[in-house]
């Protein structure tokens, strides 16, 4: 049996590389490839830009999402 990792950080290497000797078994790690690096990257950003926004303006994006994900039509919140 191999057991492949990919993407886990280097202080987890030694518990998965001791977990896969104790039950017989090969540990193979490997790289991520570049396009996987970049996309992790990109959501980086965009959780970082997420959390450095007012409350307010993330309020307003969440619901603007939910609307779109649940399909509805987009409704302009000022419109009232």
């Amino acid at each position: 049996m191999t057991i492949i990792v990919e993407n886990v950080k280097e202080e987890f290497l030694p518990s998965m590389k001791a977990f896969t000797k104790a039950i017989n078994a090969k540990c193979k790690v490997e790289k991520p490839a570049c396009h996987k690096l970049s996309e992790s990257k990109a959501m980086r950003q965009i959780a970082s830009d997420f959390a450095a926004m007012p409350k307010e303006q993330q309020d307003c994006l969440r619901d603007e999402l939910e609307t779109l994900v649940n399909g509805q039509s987009y409704a302009d919140p000022t419109d009232k």
